[in-house]
């Protein structure tokens, strides 16, 4: 739930401090292209929520941060056919 008027506001306040970058702890660095990106996030209160993954999904991406784990793209036939 977001105050578009609030939102605009403050999108607008950025846009006119005219910064060289903006770096946010939520999006990729803003060079060139502050204006594109603030009319782009001054749409995020209409659009439609992206949904979330499941506890199953979550612990299955991050097992495959563990060192030595399997490509998580590789078939279960994959990973037990012996050479």
């Amino acid at each position: 739930m977001v105050d578009q008027t609030a939102l605009a506001h403050a999108l607008d306040s950025v846009r006119a401090a005219q910064p060289r970058a903006v770096v946010s702890s939520h999006l990729p660095p803003i060079h060139d292209c502050l204006d594109r990106v603030t009319r782009t996030l001054a749409t995020t209160p209409s659009a439609d929520p992206v949904p979330g993954v499941t506890q199953a999904e979550l612990e299955a991406l991050l097992a495959g941060f563990e060192p030595g784990s399997p490509d998580p793209a590789t078939t279960d036939e994959e990973l037990h056919h012996v050479h």
